[in-house]
């Protein structure tokens, strides 16, 4: 059950916000690089939940962004 709770969504934000948002903002700019991942994020949840994961992860990755 930590593993769940925990440790896939501090994965999860690794992979997504430490590498790919990088790589991401590295080929097309922070903020476009930001919406992809963001959108990504969302297909890997599932299509009925991709709109508004894809929210959260475009909110995240702002944070990130903003505040490194």
């Amino acid at each position: 059950m930590l593993g769940v709770v925990l440790f896939g969504p501090l994965a999860e934000e690794i992979v997504f916000r430490g590498y790919l948002q990088e790589f991401c903002a590295s080929c097309v700019g922070e903020r476009m690089g930001n919406l992809a991942t963001a959108g990504l994020f969302g297909l890997v949840h599932g299509a009925s939940y991709a709109l508004p994961i894809a929210v959260l992860g475009w909110f995240l990755g702002d944070l990130r962004r903003r505040h490194a």
